[in-house]
């Protein structure tokens, strides 16, 4: 079995695949503290204030504005563009939540219809989930131990790489 454009990540007791849309997510880490967390927005907290003029001038607006020269023309329309790029968590009355912690079934979410992953669809769409199963399943059999050895920070530096981050030997 292949699925083309799939990614996974293994973190402690908990592993999480993506495959177009689809979304699985099996186990808890941190004993469940952090099941449901996605971190800060940003927007809570009002030191440092949000500078519309360092977005502007900052290396990423001066990049986009170079591409895109009215984007990002005034404030107003970052404060446009920064309200339509934030998600919004609302929760269905009619979802299916998933708790890890609770039961040990799997998550499986369909990001571009629930982005905050506030509906399980693992018992309504059982193909689907079966089919990420084996794949996670043929992954792990790949698997082999990490060397456990420490970060080699010299090494990934990536001014040596062309500026970019890429992986390095361990030594």
């Amino acid at each position: 079995m292949l699925l083309l454009g799939c990614t996974l990540e293994i973190i402690g007791s908990a592993s999480g695949i993506m495959h177009s849309y689809n979304f699985l997510f099996l186990g808890s880490n941190f004993g469940g503290e952090a099941d449901g967390y996605y971190g800060h927005s940003g927007r809570e907290f009002t030191q440092p204030p949000y500078n519309i003029t360092a977005v502007m001038h900052s290396l990423t607006g001066e990049a986009i504005s170079s591409l895109f020269p009215s984007s990002l023309s005034d404030e107003e329309k970052i404060l446009q563009l920064r309200a339509k790029s934030t998600l919004n968590c609302t929760t269905p009355t009619d979802s299916t939540p998933c708790d890890p912690m609770i039961s040990s079934k799997p998550c499986l979410f369909d990001l571009e219809t629930d982005p905050c992953e506030g509906n399980n669809l693992a018992d309504s769409h059982p193909k689907v989930l079966l089919h990420m199963l084996d794949f996670v399943k043929i992954y792990e059999a790949t698997l082999v131990d990490q060397l456990n050895k420490p970060a080699d920070v010299e090494g990934s530096d990536p001014r040596k790489f062309n500026n970019t981050w890429s992986p390095w030997m361990d030594t």
